[in-house]
């Protein structure tokens, strides 16, 4: 892994998100709080997961921040706010990349089992960033059985898109 690598993914996660993001604005109200079955019950709830993670690995990573109260906590009651959040987290992780000169240090941190735990500060976030694609999956899988057109999202197609 390098540094490009880390910061062509962290402008992914963004470039995926805002795609995702835009296709959930014009969501009717009831279908955003619907719970769908999902993890975390409803999109707002997941979406609202997304937070929890990125304060997390935040955290873990950075030592920024402080850890959520719990992995389904609401942040937000509303879509427009969630998503102000979550797109402020994604411009955060690409200056992060640009700025961070040691990626490869290593992270310590303690999982909510309590064990400690050890890896670099890049497999954290290819880790992390792994999670959010899978959150990422659940959206669009829902928005899918719902009828809702979602753009392809697949890193291959920011590839195609991006010079």
């Amino acid at each position: 892994m390098n540094k490009n690598t880390t910061l062509t993914l962290a402008h992914y996660q963004s470039w995926a998100n805002q795609k995702l993001f835009k296709t959930l604005q014009d969501l009717a109200q009831d279908l955003y709080f619907k719970n769908f079955g999902l993890s975390y019950h409803s999109l707002h709830g997941t979406l609202n997961h997304l937070i929890a993670a990125n304060q997390l690995w935040q955290y873990r990573i950075t030592g920024f921040g402080s850890l959520p109260s719990a992995l389904n906590t609401i942040f937000h009651e509303d879509l427009e706010s969630t998503l102000t959040e979550l797109e402020k987290f994604d411009q955060f992780w690409i200056n992060y990349v640009k700025d961070e000169p040691k990626l490869d240090q290593f992270s310590n941190f303690k999982m909510q089992n309590g064990n400690d735990y050890s890896f670099s500060k890049e497999i954290c976030l290819h880790h992390f960033w792994h999670h959010c694609s899978l959150i990422r999956g659940q959206v669009q899988a829902t928005l899918t059985q719902q009828n809702i057109i979602c753009p392809p999202i697949d890193m291959i197609f920011y590839l195609m898109e991006t010079p």
